[in-house]
C-alpha cells in the first residue's frame, strides 16, 4: 500500500518500524491486538497467531464482563474476521476479479468461509497445499478468480482447485 501511495520503504524498513512499535504497544483493547495481528500477518504469522489467538479469546469468553454482550467488541469481531479472510486467506477484491494470496500461519491447518462476490455466493477452502472455490448454482455472470498470480473463470456452480506452495507440478483444475 505504501508503495502505491508513492512511498519507496524497503521490507527491511518496514520490519524496523514494526519493532519499533511494537515493543512501544501496550496492547490496552483487543482491537489494538486485532491490529497488531494484521500487521503481522505477512511478516510474522507464528506472532499474528498469537495476538489472533488472543483477540478471540477475548471475543468469546468475554473477559471484559459483559461488554460482548453489548456490543462493545463489535469492532474486534469485526477485525477478527478480517483477519482470518483478508490476512490469512489473503483475499482482495478487484472490480475485474476476486484474487487471493494466501499465507495460513503455521498453526492453522485448513479455513474455511463463503464471500458474496457479483452475485455469486463463493464457498473457499483453503490449506498449506490446495485451495478450492467453488460457486453455488445461480445465474450471475462467470468471474475472474486469481490464485497466486494464476487465473481462471469460475462459473455459478463451478469449483476451481488450485495447489499452493513450492510445488512443481500442474494446478489440479
Amino acid at each position: 500500500m505504501l508503495h502505491r501511495l508513492g512511498y519507496q520503504v524497503t521490507s527491511a524498513q518496514l520490519t524496523r518500524t514494526v519493532a519499533y512499535y511494537l515493543e512501544r504497544t501496550a496492547h490496552g483493547s483487543t482491537l489494538s491486538e486485532a491490529v497488531t495481528a494484521w500487521v503481522l500477518a505477512r511478516t510474522e504469522p507464528w506472532q499474528a497467531w498469537r495476538f489472533f489467538l488472543s483477540v478471540l479469546e477475548s471475543d468469546i469468553g468475554d473477559v471484559q464482563g459483559g461488554t460482548t454482550a453489548e456490543g462493545i467488541h463489535l469492532g474486534a469481531m469485526a477485525g477478527t474476521l478480517d483477519i482470518a479472510v483478508l490476512c490469512f486467506a489473503g483475499m482482495h477484491v478487484h472490480s475485474q476479479a476476486l484474487r487471493f494470496d494466501p499465507a495460513l500461519p503455521p498453526e492453522v491447518r485448513q479455513l474455511r468461509f463463503s464471500v458474496l462476490y457479483r452475485g455469486h455466493r463463493i464457498e473457499v477452502f483453503l490449506s498449506k497445499n490446495h485451495m478450492s472455490v467453488r460457486s453455488r448454482p445461480g445465474r450471475a455472470a462467470p468471474i475472474k478468480i486469481l490464485v497466486c498470480g494464476r487465473s481462471r473463470e469460475l462459473t455459478p456452480g463451478g469449483q476451481e482447485r488450485f495447489r499452493l506452495g513450492n510445488t512443481q507440478a500442474p494446478d489440479a483444475g
